[in-house]
C-alpha cells in the first residue's frame, strides 16, 4: 500500500477553477481540476441564496458590516444592494446614532443596542438567538420595533428580521 501522500494529490497541487464562470483561481495548469467559487460569483450568488429565506435577512461580517441582503431586507429598507453592502446595521435601518461622528457601533449609546449585542454574542460564542425583540430609534424621531434572530455561519452572522 502506498503512503497517503503518494495516493492522493496534495491540495496545493490542484488547479482550482470557479464552477460557475470558469475563472482560474490558482494552481498549476497541468494539475487536476478542483472546483470552487470565485469572489465575483460568490457576491452574485449570496443574494440569491438569501432570497430563499422567508424573512428579511442580512449577512453580516465580523466587523458587523453587511455583506449582502435579500430582496425582503432591501424592500424593508427601501435600499438597493449597493447601498447596503459594506454598511453597518444602524446605517441601513436609519438608527439615530449612526450619523454621529463616531458612527454606528462606536457611540456611547451603541452598548445598549439589542441588535448589536445579539450579533456580537453570536460572533463570539456561536450561540444563535431566536425571536429577540429589538428597537431601532430612528433619526426622524420614529421607533421601529423588530423581532430578530441570529445564526453563526462560516464567515459571518445571518441576521433575520421577522415580521
Amino acid at each position: 500500500m502506498l503512503p497517503l501522500r503518494e495516493r492522493r494529490p496534495r491540495m496545493n497541487a490542484l488547479r482550482r477553477v470557479c464552477g460557475y464562470c470558469g475563472a482560474v483561481l490558482g494552481g498549476p495548469e497541468e494539475a487536476p481540476v478542483s472546483h470552487g467559487v470565485c469572489s465575483t460569483c460568490k457576491r452574485g450568488l449570496l443574494p440569491v441564496f438569501l432570497d430563499t429565506l422567508d424573512d428579511a435577512a442580512l449577512l453580516l461580517a465580523d466587523d458587523l458590516q453587511a455583506q449582502s441582503a435579500n430582496a425582503k431586507a432591501r424592500a424593508a429598507t427601501n435600499k438597493e444592494l449597493s447601498e447596503i453592502e459594506g454598511k453597518p446595521f444602524g446605517d441601513i435601518f436609519g438608527c439615530r446614532n449612526a450619523p454621529l461622528t463616531e458612527g454606528c457601533g462606536k457611540t456611547e449609546h451603541c452598548s445598549g443596542c439589542s441588535v448589536r449585542a445579539r450579533v456580537e454574542d453570536t460572533f463570539k460564542t456561536g450561540k444563535a438567538h431566536e425571536s429577540v425583540p429589538a428597537l431601532i430609534r430612528r433619526g426622524d424621531g420614529t421607533e421601529r420595533r423588530l423581532t430578530i434572530s441570529t445564526r453563526r455561519l462560516k464567515k459571518g452572522v445571518l441576521l433575520t428580521i421577522h415580521r
